[in-house]
């Protein structure tokens, strides 16, 4: 996925892919936490990897290695107590 370059489809700024233990820990949260996607649903599978945008705060799922870039489907990252998505 590190050779094709994914942007916010909110803010047009470049996405990072987060690190296999920040993805790990986001995973961990799901059975046990409230996670929900921007539209108010709920997260409720583990996902294959994550996307993070930094001036939004807010991660789009990867799913079978597409990565799922719908406003809607965003997933702020604030109240989630997890560590940083990118170093």
């Amino acid at each position: 996925m590190s050779q094709i370059k994914y942007h916010c489809p909110i803010s047009k700024s470049p996405l990072v892919e987060v690190g296999d233990d920040f993805l790990a820990e986001f995973n961990s949260l799901i059975p046990t936490m409230n996670v929900s996607h921007r539209d108010g649903s709920q997260v409720s599978t583990s996902t294959d990897g994550l996307l993070y945008e930094k001036n939004q705060n807010i991660l789009y799922p990867v799913s079978a290695g597409i990565p799922q870039l719908l406003p809607e489907l965003s997933i702020p990252l604030e109240g989630l107590n997890i560590g940083k998505p990118v170093d």
